[in-house]
């Protein structure tokens, strides 16, 4: 009996495992919020439903009473010529009386189970906002796992000779950027030769072009 235990709990163990590997826990959460936004905004409606029939109800007590402030009024007016019908009038009074009560009793009802809406859509709120910072939390902390974990491989990847790598390229690029190219100086006396050459070729071409302009103005 104890082998099955050992067994079931180790493939119970595996099928976590497995869950746990291949649940997005973001996404998760995601429609977990969804969820909530959904009994929030359910909850609005309801509450907003709820507000306006206690509008209705106390637009109805109001009016109750002035029709209560009516048949009294009547009922005086008319006792003196026609008792009978100031006792009718005292008889709306009464009823008017009995179905402002049942109004009120409503009303204080009604105004309980608005109460208790708004405070669940309060609660209902107040988790969606818990949720999010949660979400926005375990997002962070997960993005800084994962930037870790970048790190890691690169530290292991750099151990398998990149850093190596990285060093030959350095010693190369030193070396072509230390190189200087080899510039002959400038000899002086060579080029006091060949100015006063130049000078002189210049000079005969010169002369030739006079020579040749005498010839044909002698012609």
């Amino acid at each position: 009996m104890s082998l099955i235990k050992r067994i079931s709990a180790t493939l119970t163990a595996s099928v976590d495992n497995l869950v746990d590997q291949v649940e997005n826990h973001d996404a998760v959460i995601e429609a977990s919020i969804k969820k909530v936004r959904q009994a929030a905004a359910d909850t609005r409606v309801r509450l907003g439903r709820l507000q306006k029939d206690r509008q209705r109800l106390e637009q109805q007590i109001n009016e109750t009473k002035v029709s209560i402030r009516k048949w009294q009024d009547r009922a005086l007016s008319t006792a003196d010529e026609d008792q009978k019908k100031a006792l009718q009038c005292l008889q709306r009074k009464k009823e008017a009386e009995r179905s402002l009560q049942q109004l009120e009793q409503s009303l204080s009802a009604h105004k309980s189970t608005e109460r208790q809406v708004a405070d669940n859509l309060k609660q209902i709120e107040s988790r969606i906002t818990e949720m999010n910072l949660q979400r926005n939390n375990f997002r962070s902390r997960e993005s800084a796992a994962k930037a870790n974990q970048v790190i890691q491989k690169l530290d292991s990847v750099a151990g398998n000779g990149i850093e190596d790598t990285f060093d030959r390229w350095e010693s190369a690029l030193l070396s072509q950027e230390s190189y200087t190219p080899i510039v002959n100086p400038e000899d002086e006396f060579d080029d006091e030769f060949n100015e006063s050459e130049v000078q002189e070729e210049l000079e005969l071409e010169l002369q030739e072009l006079i020579n040749k302009n005498k010839e044909r103005n002698n012609d």
